[in-house]
């Protein structure tokens, strides 16, 4: 977290305080579902993640699920493996069946602990709108998600969970659409481990998470600043 009187950072990683990134060794399940389909989504299928992406209708959500793919095969499978063998299970926010799973608390609890981590796409919009995401499948899941699931959200889906958590979500004042900016990483923070520190990122965005006393009084920590917000 930036000291008071400095200059406006925007917050690019975020981590819940006291959660822990835990992947289990044994995975199964594999299918990517397309939009505006309503399927039977399962974490029981033949595939060796169990990993759920729920895509918010963006072009560089499958991109998101090939890096999935790549690290958990890189880290529990080996590099003759096909990454296709490690592939997320993806269905889209307003897929009619994932909505019905995670329609209440309590029956989307049980849904979401069949899967070990959960991953929230980029998109458009707003998080506070209803259709882009506050009452899509991707806000329900955050809702009935249980603590010790593992959540990453990348855009749209990184500022979902910052609004979810009670911090503020604005426009830019100049929108970051293709400009590199360093990174500043937090001592500690696991998500960026062995990243250089200040390493260039390129950013493509209009809103940002406020760094603001509405984040200071929220459950997230900052983990990764950059200039610019």
């Amino acid at each position: 977290m930036a000291p008071r009187g400095r200059r406006r950072a925007a917050v690019v990683g975020l981590s819940v305080r006291a959660a822990a990134l835990r992947p289990a060794a044994a995975w199964s399940s594999t299918r990517t579902w397309w939009p505006r389909r309503r399927v039977a989504v399962s974490a029981t299928s033949s595939s060796r993640s169990r990993v759920l992406v729920i895509d918010c209708h963006d072009s560089y959500s499958q991109n998101v699920a090939a890096w999935v793919a790549s690290a958990w095969r890189d880290v529990y499978g080996s590099a003759e493996e096909s990454c296709r063998a490690w592939w997320p299970t993806v269905v889209a926010h307003d897929d009619a069946g994932l909505r019905e799973a995670l329609s209440c608390r309590e029956s989307g609890e049980r849904f979401l602990r069949e899967w070990e981590a959960l991953v929230l796409s980029p998109g458009p919009g707003h998080p506070a709108r209803g259709a882009d995401f506050a009452e899509t499948a991707a806000g329900l899941a955050l809702k009935a998600a249980p603590a010790e699931l593992p959540i990453l959200g990348v855009c749209l889906g990184h500022q979902g969970l910052a609004w979810h958590h009670g911090a503020r979500v604005g426009a830019l004042a100049v929108p970051r659409h293709g400009m590199v900016d360093p990174v500043r990483v937090v001592a500690g923070a696991q998500l960026l481990r062995g990243l250089p520190q200040g390493f260039g990122a390129t950013r493509y965005h209009s809103l940002t998470v406020r760094e603001d006393d509405a984040l200071r009084r929220s459950p997230l920590v900052v983990s990764a600043p950059a200039r610019g917000g």
